[in-house]
């Protein structure tokens, strides 16, 4: 009797232990392979120390399952492929500058960010009224890795911040963590799309909500093919929105 008692125990223990096994693995995400036509993204210069990105953005969001008919709609994106994945986890942490609060913040984003499959550590300052973010890989401590392609106007202001940060004296805003959709457009590759679902907020998920972000030069404004992409993906239940993932604290409230 105590034998069967004793295998019984065992018995209870493997199942435990195998669906333990089970949900950490189902929860671990997955490279995006793609069996069709992509596009691969030159990781030499995705790895530059530092560069200055001039663009403009057109954001929509959806609250539904939409978005999955819309990425397997044809002649329309493109995977863009990179270490083997065109999907990967997008963590960033958001400060903001105290003193100045009332008067840079809304201008300007400091956030420092990783990914789950990419390596690297990265600072980025995105200036609002410019259109334009600034980004260069930096060390744990917090320090510029290189600086050679970073001689430009705003080296100083990523010095100036990064010296903030060591010392404390930038304010602490939020987390994010989302899992994010990389593409180009079928039809023109200075035309970029991401889109970020499985959102999370201070920790929190925000459910059912999904960032599609359009991305392409300032010549492109009102252009035909923009405004193409658009309104096909109103077609699919997105609405252009000025949604910021830094201010997500309220939403849903």
């Amino acid at each position: 009797m105590i034998y069967f008692v004793f295998l019984f125990i065992i018995l209870i223990i493997l199942i435990i232990l195998i669906f333990f096994i089970n949900k950490n693995t189902s929860n671990k995400i997955k490279k995006c392979t793609s069996n069709t036509e992509y596009i691969e993204v030159d990781i030499n210069k995705i790895k530059e120390k530092s560069s200055t990105i001039e663009r403009k953005t057109t954001k929509m969001v959806a609250k539904n399952n939409s978005k999955y008919k819309l990425l397997q709609e044809p002649n329309f994106f493109v995977p863009s492929m990179m270490n083997g994945t065109y999907c990967d986890i997008n963590y960033s942490t958001y400060y903001i500058i105290p003193e100045i609060m009332n008067n840079i913040n809304d201008n300007i984003k400091i956030r420092v960010r990783h990914y789950y499959f990419s390596p690297g550590l990265f600072f980025e300052i995105k200036i609002k009224s410019k259109n334009i973010k600034i980004r260069t890989e930096i060390d744990y401590n917090y320090n510029i890795i290189t600086n050679d392609e970073l001689v430009n106007e705003y080296y100083p202001l990523l010095e100036r911040l990064l010296k903030m940060l060591k010392k404390n004296k930038l304010q602490f805003l939020c987390t994010t963590k989302y899992k994010r959709f990389s593409y180009f457009y079928f039809n023109d590759k200075n035309i970029r799309i991401t889109l970020d679902t499985d959102i999370e907020y201070n920790e929190q998920k925000i459910p059912d909500l999904n960032i599609l972000e359009i991305k392409y030069p300032f010549e492109y404004i009102n252009s035909k093919v923009v405004n193409e992409i658009i309104n096909k993906c109103s077609s699919f239940h997105f609405k252009v929105s000025e949604i910021s993932k830094s201010k997500l604290s309220s939403y849903n409230k």
